[in-house]
């Protein structure tokens, strides 16, 4: 008599770890050349106005770099592009 057939047990998947965040240069470049002309800090609606035009939190300020105003502080503002990198524009 045999021994029945032991079953193969399920191959382990490992997940790839999360990616990094990386910068971005056109961004630094971009941020470089943005102008800004107001802010008005606020704890529940902060505007910027940037080139001319305003935005608010979570507004995307160039959409080919999918960068977005993600907070502003009393001394900086602060963008995140689509990879989650954060950069710093100071005032």
């Amino acid at each position: 008599m045999t021994a029945p057939p032991v079953p193969k047990p399920a191959p382990v998947v490992v997940p790839p770890a999360p990616r990094e965040p990386v910068a971005n240069p056109a961004v630094y470049e971009f941020l470089e050349k943005l102008r800004v002309s107001g802010v008005r800090a606020s704890a529940t609606d902060p505007k910027v106005i940037m080139n001319d035009r305003v935005f608010r939190l979570n507004d995307i300020v160039d959409k080919t770099l999918q960068l977005r105003l993600t907070r502003v502080d009393n001394s900086a503002l602060i963008f995140s592009d689509a990879s989650g990198f954060e950069y710093r524009k100071s005032l």
